[in-house]
């Protein structure tokens, strides 16, 4: 598995599309995607990653974010990741692999799919930013980025906080613009992206079951999906 990540063997590739308002606000997966084992191994594993689930509802609430803006925004990889290798004799690891997920030491590690010069950037914003004291006491390393489910939790939080606020520091509320941030996390909040009015949400594209979806647009139906779960 960690061959076939740090040698990018990835199903992406770079293109922009375009969704309107309408699609939005209820986007849905094909239900033959849904339906699939890789896609039903993510949204199963949601409920069995216990520390790492309910240290990412602590934090979202501690920081004030929605806890579905924030779990979209981290499992649209996973999604990927799944999807891409769920072929041949991989499909068996992967089915019987709950509730683990996925993790790569060259390109990104662990749940929250981080880098470790992201980890320290987030580290040093969220502290800049007044709200990262938590973050203090860790000294940050790729082993433990990919063994402690708990500290990743609170990263992928401030990750999705950082975006929020560097945005709302230009007078952007982008909070509930769950397809926004989804594309920012993907991309981890560079600097250079300055904010504005009506930031592309135009990126990677994947391909699962022979139907083409943005990251974005993986984010966004996770979003849906699981606040349609909830008012069930």
């Amino acid at each position: 598995m960690n061959f076939l990540a740090n040698n990018w063997f990835t199903n992406a590739e770079s293109e922009e599309i375009e969704i309107t308002e309408e699609e939005i606000q209820d986007y849905q997966l094909p239900q033959e995607v849904l339906s699939m084992q890789c896609v039903q191994f993510i949204l199963n594993w949601i409920e069995n990653r216990k520390l790492f689930n309910d240290t990412l509802k602590t934090y979202s609430e501690k920081l004030w974010l929605d806890y579905y803006t924030v779990i979209s925004a981290i499992l649209w990889e996973q999604l990927r990741i799944s999807c891409k290798w769920y072929r041949g004799e991989l499909k068996d690891i992967i089915v019987k692999w709950t509730p683990t997920l996925f993790r790569s030491y060259d390109i990104s590690v662990w749940i929250a799919w981080l880098k470790l010069w992201t980890a320290n950037k987030i580290k040093r914003d969220a502290i800049e930013y007044w709200y990262g004291d938590e973050l203090k006491k860790y000294a940050l390393t790729e082993n433990l980025i990919a063994t402690d489910d708990e500290l990743s939790a609170k990263l992928a939080a401030y990750l999705v906080k950082n975006i929020i606020y560097r945005r709302e520091l230009s007078w952007y509320d982008i909070s509930n613009d769950v397809w926004v941030i989804g594309t920012l996390y993907n991309m981890w909040n560079p600097k250079e992206k300055a904010p504005h009015e009506n930031p592309q949400i135009g990126w990677s594209i994947i391909d699962i079951n022979g139907y083409k979806f943005a990251y974005w647009e993986l984010s966004l139906w996770v979003y849906n999906y699981l606040k349609s779960k909830e008012t069930e």
